[in-house]
């Protein structure tokens, strides 16, 4: 029997390009010459420095895992990466964790060619000496997405300091910024016509998102232009100088994604700060109600979460030209009576006063089912059958998608 012939070796790059599984990608990677470069791809497309803490090592001594995996696995990479070049054009993520302080420097000093996003967290927790480091990474020319993430340690006045050491040297083509708990009790105000500190090039995102933030925007007119962006999220961030600062740059936005936190969101004058706006998503619709993973951060059950989301389209004016409403939950919600409850009036809404949508868009989030331990057998077509089940007016004015996150 003659061999197989592999044909076509972009429908194997597309299929390898769907493992995630890492020894799987590993086991491919040795089957054939062929499949080798699409296997790096995937190897190589994330690296994380994550793993922290102490633990007891084999011979019974405690040891710091934040100093082996930071400055150690950083060194070994680099000389992989200098030995094997061709693998830095597949690293397309960084994900650090600040308390990996051994890793900036070496990390800084690699010549990073296609990296598009960086995750930086524990941002507070970074020394003034780490300082070069991260102005480099954050300024590489490659560089599209930045997501910072703060632990709240340290006064405000430090915490917004290294948060400025970042954004004021990140690259002019950045597009996507994320901030998350940069909760500030003491900010300076919000000007967006303030020139002290402004930089020449600043970059023009497409995209924000501001998680559990508070006196940042001040920061934000100084580092970011703001004059044509489409897309803000907003979680918990709300408030009087947030709102301000919504309504300077509205004007351009398409899209906004809020979460029941943020009740007084859901209760402005949507096209007066919005006039162009396309598609409203509501993020864990049904989840107010759930245990925080921080404690910081409570969860708010002092109302159900979709009346304030029902409430914010009904101020929606008759002649509103929203084309999509997405709405983001998990898979076992769809069962849940009180995700059920607030249907009936979410369809009247969304069938008598959205002339122009086109589509209701449920996003799911499976792998949550996974970490509860209780596993997840919910096929694709179980949870498009329960969508149906779940908004049948919707479903039968053909308006119901349904995607996996």
């Amino acid at each position: 029997m003659p061999a197989p012939v592999l044909t076509i070796p972009e429908l194997w790059d597309e299929i390898i390009g769907f493992v995630s599984h890492r020894p799987s990608l590993e086991s491919v990677a040795l089957v054939c010459r062929t499949f080798v470069a699409s296997a790096q791809q995937n190897l190589f497309r994330k690296i994380t420095f994550r793993d922290g803490g102490i633990f007891t090592g084999s011979d019974g001594a405690t040891k710091d895992r934040t100093a082996i995996t930071g400055a150690v696995v950083a060194g070994y990479l680099a000389e992989l990466l200098t030995s094997s070049p061709h693998l830095l054009v597949y690293i397309k993520e960084l994900d650090v964790d600040s308390r990996h302080i051994g890793c900036f420097a070496i990390l800084s000093g690699i010549q990073w060619t296609n990296l598009r996003t960086i995750f930086f967290r524990h941002v507070s927790r970074i020394p003034g000496l780490a300082r070069p480091s991260m102005e480099t990474l954050a300024s590489i020319p490659s560089l599209r997405k930045l997501e910072i993430w703060d632990n709240g340690w340290g006064t405000d006045e430090e915490r917004l300091e290294r948060l400025q050491w970042i954004i004021m040297s990140c690259a002019s083509g950045l597009e996507f910024l994320t901030l998350f708990g940069y909760w500030i009790d003491a900010a300076p105000p919000s000007d967006p016509n303030q020139t002290h500190s402004v930089r020449h090039d600043r970059p023009k995102l497409r995209e924000l998102s501001l998680s559990f933030c508070a006196g940042v925007t001040g920061l934000l007119w100084q580092a970011f232009d703001f004059t044509d962006i489409p897309f803000i999220r907003c979680e918990a961030s709300w408030s009087p100088e947030v709102e301000l600062f919504m309504h300077e740059i509205g004007g351009s936005v398409k899209n906004i994604a809020v979460a029941p936190r943020d009740r007084e969101l859901f209760h402005i004058p949507i096209k007066d700060y919005f006039p162009d706006l396309e598609c409203i998503t509501s993020t864990a619709l049904p989840c107010a109600a759930r245990a925080s993973d921080n404690d910081e951060f409570p969860p708010d059950t002092s109302n159900p979460p979709a009346a304030p989301f029902i409430s914010m389209l009904r101020l929606l004016p008759p002649d509103n030209m929203l084309t999509r409403i997405v709405i983001q939950t998990e898979v076992d919600h769809l069962e849940m009576e009180s995700f059920q409850t607030y249907v009936p009036e979410l369809e009247d809404v969304v069938i008598t006063r959205l002339p122009a949508l086109q589509a209701v868009e449920i996003q799911v989030y499976p792998w949550q089912y996974v970490y509860r331990d209780t596993g997840f057998d919910w096929p694709y077509e179980k949870i498009v059958n329960q969508a149906r089940k779940v908004f049948p007016r919707i479903a039968e004015k053909n308006l119901l998608f349904v995607r996996l996150r």
